[in-house]
C-alpha cells in the first residue's frame, strides 16, 4: 500500500493513552466516549465523531474518565498542515467512519485489489476531510439538511417538521441556516427538488405529473408553476431540450 501504513481500530475501552509521538501521520476518529486529546500544547475535547489528524513528530495523548474507543489511520503523506493538529467533525450521517470502515476491512482482507483499493479511499477520505476542514458547517444546520434531503420526496411534508427540537430558538436558527446556505429552509427544499425534477426528466421517460410526484409536489399544476418560474421554461420543454 504506497500511502497507508496501518489502520486499526480499539478493541476494549481506554481510560488514557499516555504521550507518544510517530514518524507519520495520524488520523483519529472518535467512535466512543468524550474526553480530552492533546497535540502539541493544544487541548482539544472529544466526542463521537471527532477527528484529529496529527502531524509527524508531535507529541499526543488522550484521557477519558469514562473510557474512549477510536479508528486510527496512520500514512506516510498527507495535504494537511504538518505544523499543528487539523480538528473535524464527522457529519451527521458518519461518511467518514463508513470510509475507515471499508479502508479497515480491504486492510485487514489483504487481498491484490487491497492496496489499490486502501489507497483509492484513502484518497476520497483526505478529500472528504478537506472539504470539512474549509467549511466546518454548524451541526445543526447539516442536521436541518440531512432532514430535508431524505424528505425529498415526500410531498406530505412540511419544513415545521425539521425545526423541532433545535437547541436554539427558530428565528436564530433561520438566520444560521441562511448565512450558512444562503436560502431558507423552505427555499432549500424547493430547491432539492427542482434539482431531483430535472435529472429525472433528464434521464427518464416519466411524464410530468410522475416527475412531480417522484420530487415531491402532490400537485403537478404548481410543479409546472414553480419549474417554469426557476428555469424559464416548462418540465415539458425542459424534457424535450434535454433530448436534443
Amino acid at each position: 500500500m504506497a500511502n497507508i501504513l496501518s489502520i486499526g481500530r480499539t478493541k476494549k475501552v481506554l481510560t488514557m493513552y499516555p504521550v507518544h509521538t510517530h514518524a507519520v501521520w495520524e488520523i483519529v476518529l472518535y467512535i466512543f466516549g468524550n474526553g480530552t486529546a492533546m497535540s502539541g500544547k493544544r487541548s482539544i475535547p472529544f466526542s463521537v465523531g471527532t477527528i484529529i489528524v496529527n502531524p509527524p513528530h508531535i507529541a499526543h495523548s488522550e484521557t477519558a474518565p469514562d473510557g474512549y474507543e477510536n479508528m486510527v489511520l496512520s500514512v506516510k503523506r498527507s495535504p494537511f498542515s504538518a505544523v499543528a493538529a487539523t480538528i473535524v467533525r464527522d457529519a451527521e450521517h458518519a461518511p467518514v467512519r463508513t470510509i475507515m470502515e471499508l479502508m479497515l476491512r480491504e486492510y485487514m482482507l489483504a487481498r491484490k485489489s487491497s492496496a489499490a483499493a486502501c489507497d483509492e479511499l484513502a484518497g476520497v477520505l483526505f478529500g472528504y476531510l478537506a472539504s470539512l476542514a474549509m467549511s466546518e458547517r454548524d451541526a445543526t444546520v447539516e442536521r436541518v439538511e440531512n432532514i430535508l434531503i431524505e424528505h425529498i420526496q415526500d410531498a406530505s411534508f412540511r419544513v415545521e417538521g425539521a425545526l423541532t427540537g433545535l437547541p436554539l430558538s427558530r428565528f436564530h436558527f433561520m438566520k444560521v441556516f441562511k448565512k450558512a446556505t444562503g436560502r431558507s429552509p423552505r427555499q432549500y427544499l424547493i430547491d432539492l427538488r427542482m434539482r431531483a425534477a430535472m435529472n429525472l426528466l433528464k434521464t427518464t421517460d416519466m411524464p410530468v405529473q410522475e416527475v412531480a410526484r417522484q420530487s415531491g409536489f402532490d400537485d403537478p399544476f404548481y410543479f409546472s408553476r414553480i419549474f417554469s418560474r426557476r428555469t424559464g421554461v416548462s418540465p415539458a420543454a425542459y424534457k424535450v431540450r434535454s433530448a436534443s
